[in-house]
C-alpha cells in the first residue's frame, strides 16, 4: 500500500492515498446521489486543487459539485459524470480517480486511456455482437479478451507512431482547455486509423468477469504485459 502520512485536506488527515480514495467515494455516494443535485466538499474541492493534472496546472478550486448527464456520443460507459463548478470555467467533467493515483497523469498514461475509450465506444459492441454467453462458462459475458494482438500491444503500437509535436499539443489541450471536458482519439487521425485497424483485425475471447480476470493474469505471468 503507497503510505504518504502526511496527506491532509479540508482540515482531515488521511494515512494512505487508500483512504482518501475511500473518504471521497463515500462523499461523492455514486449509488444514491440524485443527478443534478448540488453538494459540497472542502477535502474533494481540496484534493483536485492539489493533486488534478488540469485544475492544479491552472490553479483553480472547484466549490461545489454534482452529477451531470453524458452525451451518448462520446464513448462514456456511465450516463453520468462528476463534474466541479470551477470558477471562471463553470460546470466541468473531471475524475477524481486521477486525484488519489499515487504519481501524477502524464501523456503516455492518458493515452492508454483514450485507447480503451476507444475500444469501449467503438468497438466492444461490434465484437461481442449478440454473443452474451461466457466462451468459459454459462455465466452472462460481460467482457471482451483481447488474445490477439494484446491491447497493451496495439497501444504500444500507436504510441511507437506519435511524433513529439503531437503528443505536446494533445497534452497541452488536456491540461489546458477545461472547456473540452473529454479529449478524444480524433477521427482520421493515422493513430486512430492504426488502431482501428488492429482492432478490427484482432482475435478476440467473448467472457464473464471471472475468466476475464483468470484469462488477464495468466497472459500476465506469461508475457509480463
Amino acid at each position: 500500500m503507497q503510505q504518504t502520512p502526511d496527506l491532509e485536506y479540508g482540515g482531515k488527515k488521511f494515512r494512505t492515498l487508500t483512504a482518501l480514495k475511500k473518504h471521497i467515494k463515500e462523499v461523492v455516494d455514486f449509488a444514491n446521489r440524485p443527478p443534478e443535485q448540488e453538494f459540497v466538499s472542502d477535502v474533494l474541492s481540496d484534493v483536485v486543487l492539489d493533486r488534478h493534472y488540469r485544475w492544479s496546472h491552472r490553479g483553480v478550486r472547484p466549490t461545489s459539485f454534482k452529477f451531470i448527464m453524458n452525451s451518448p456520443d462520446d464513448g462514456r460507459i456511465w450516463p453520468y459524470s462528476l463534474a466541479g463548478f470551477f470558477p471562471g470555467w463553470g460546470w466541468c467533467r473531471f475524475s477524481y480517480n486521477k486525484c488519489c493515483r499515487a504519481k501524477k497523469p502524464t501523456m503516455e498514461t492518458e493515452f492508454n486511456r483514450l485507447c480503451r475509450e476507444r475500444f469501449r465506444g467503438h468497438w466492444r459492441e461490434q465484437i461481442m455482437g449478440h454473443r452474451w454467453k461466457c466462451e468459459k462458462c454459462p455465466r452472462r459475458a460481460t467482457d471482451v479478451d483481447h488474445v490477439n494482438p494484446q491491447h497493451a500491444e496495439i497501444v504500444k503500437a500507436c504510441w511507437d507512431l506519435l511524433d513529439e509535436e503531437t503528443t505536446n499539443t494533445w497534452w497541452e489541450i488536456m491540461i489546458g482547455e477545461p472547456t473540452i471536458d473529454h479529449f478524444t482519439l480524433p477521427e482520421g487521425h493515422p493513430v486512430t486509423e492504426l488502431y482501428d485497424q488492429a482492432t478490427r483485425d484482432g482475435e478476440y475471447q467473448i467472457l464473464c468477469k471471472k475468466h476475464h480476470k483468470e484469462a488477464t493474469k495468466q497472459r500476465k505471468k506469461r508475457t509480463g504485459q
